[in-house]
């Protein structure tokens, strides 16, 4: 993901209005968590742990300061989820509604990716949380970020 500037300044701004830190799910090389970090952001790359051999993540290329590997059954542990945010990028499939539901204080959730309707293969895709009680668009650009009315 290579959003241009004028659109890492605005998630920036949507992220830090609604979040104080913000958990990103399968960004690849991690060029927008850089970005974001750039932008004085407290973020969370999370990655999950597949190789036996941990020197394969040294040549790998990210953008960012660090990636957060964990094993499959560690990316429900948050240490702090309260005005935690997340971010899906690009066809992850992770238990975002079990992330939800384990974790109802998160109010803040974003989606990009190119998937346009609730059958898309990405999961979560853009659509999401459409017509999910409690949960309302907050904006729609190249991604889609929903919020929760009021306390969870």
């Amino acid at each position: 993901v290579y959003p241009t500037s004028e659109q890492a300044d605005r998630l920036a701004s949507v992220l830090r209005a609604h979040a104080h830190g913000t958990a990103i799910f399968g960004a690849g090389e991690r060029f927008l968590e850089g970005m974001l970090e750039r932008r004085g952001l407290h973020v969370w790359p999370m990655g999950i742990d597949v190789y036996s051999d941990a020197a394969h993540y040294s040549a790998e290329r990210i953008y960012c300061s660090q990636v957060y590997r964990v094993p499959a059954s560690g990316l429900m542990n948050f240490p702090n989820p309260n005005g935690l945010a997340l971010l899906f990028v690009f066809g992850v499939m992770l238990p975002w509604r079990a992330y939800l539901a384990r974790y109802p204080q998160i109010s803040l959730v974003g989606v990009v990716g190119d998937g346009s309707s609730a059958d898309s293969a990405i999961d979560p895709n853009v659509a999401a949380l459409a017509n999910t009680k409690g949960w309302r668009q907050l904006k729609d650009a190249s991604m889609k970020l929903d919020v929760v009315d009021g306390p969870p």
